[in-house]
């Protein structure tokens, strides 16, 4: 394990880490539908809140922006990203990307703490020495940051 996690692990209180082992769908099409993704994925019990949230979050996608036009799409991506279950997430490779993402969320008004930032990377080195810079910027601009514990537990995995 990476020290940096087992020292983030033994510091807290109580921690509650348990593995997560999912498989992957047999069948990745049928007729119009495609899955991608995290919905390629079985659904394994433990995770039944999180799933129905993503499933309830595809749904809604899916009544915003499953007829839209590309021309209707800066409108209605404005209207959704003002609805408080509206959530975002970008993954950022260097400080510049942060450009993109604040342009994003003064075009369409993000509400800050609703918008996660991740740091790319397939390692436990690469992505603790984005994080080192990242963190600072979702501090001073009220994002939030996610980070990929899979990788700092398992390495880049399939299937963890």
């Amino acid at each position: 394990m990476d020290p940096g996690m087992a020292s983030l692990i033994e510091s807290t209180r109580d921690p509650s880490i348990q593995a997560i082992f999912a498989g992957n769908a047999t069948r990745f099409h049928a007729g119009r539908l495609v899955l991608v993704g995290d919905a390629a994925r079985i659904a394994i019990p433990h995770i039944g809140a999180g799933t129905s949230m993503a499933i309830g979050d595809a749904f809604e996608l899916g009544r915003v922006f499953g007829d839209v036009s590309a021309a209707e799409f800066p409108e209605r991506l404005d209207a959704y990203a003002t609805d408080p279950r509206a959530w975002f997430k970008f993954v950022i490779a260097a400080p510049a990307d942060l450009d993109e993402v604040l342009a994003l969320r003064d075009r369409y008004r993000f509400k800050p703490d609703h918008v996660f930032l991740m740091p790319e990377g397939t390692d436990s080195a690469t992505l603790r020495e984005r994080e080192q810079w990242l963190a600072p910027l979702c501090v001073e601009h009220g994002f939030r940051m996610s980070d990929r514990l899979h990788i700092h537990l398992f390495g880049d995995t399939r299937g963890t």
